[in-house]
């Protein structure tokens, strides 16, 4: 059975790891999608695609779509799953070095009213259970 600190850290990065994989899941699908047009200067001046339901235009490049999502919602998920492994492991600088990337993504993500205090929430909890991981192993 995992101790409570492994179910805790859990709690803290399930819902910016879900949040997190979300995003990646819609990035992915534009990339993949015939109907999306990328128009990185917004001047597209094409016809649509007969096959297409709906056409799609993104005001971004497909290589500034993937820098986004690996920068953004992919750090995020990395630090979870190492926060999560860290409790799980009772490794107290590793839960430290994942609560770092966790915080220093709350700072461009204040624009975003989901992901910023997820963000901030997961790296707060694990920042908290580092110190309950380090007072655990402090002799009696």
């Amino acid at each position: 059975m995992f101790p409570r600190r492994t179910w805790l850290a859990v709690l803290f990065a399930l819902p910016v790891g879900a949040f997190a994989i979300g995003l990646i899941t819609v990035d992915v699908i534009d990339q993949l999608n015939p109907c999306v047009t990328w128009a990185p200067n917004s001047t597209y001046s094409g016809s649509s695609r007969e096959s297409c339901r709906e056409q799609v235009i993104r005001g971004d490049s497909r290589i500034q779509a993937a820098t986004t999502m690996v920068v953004f919602p992919g750090v995020i998920l990395v630090a979870a799953v190492l926060g999560i492994w860290a409790a799980a492991r009772s490794r107290r600088r590793m839960m430290f070095i994942a609560a770092c990337p966790m915080l220093f993504e709350t700072i461009p993500l204040l624009i975003d009213p989901w992901l910023a205090p997820l963000a901030l929430l997961a790296g707060s909890g694990f920042i908290y259970l580092g110190y309950r991981i380090w007072d655990e192993k402090l002799p009696a």
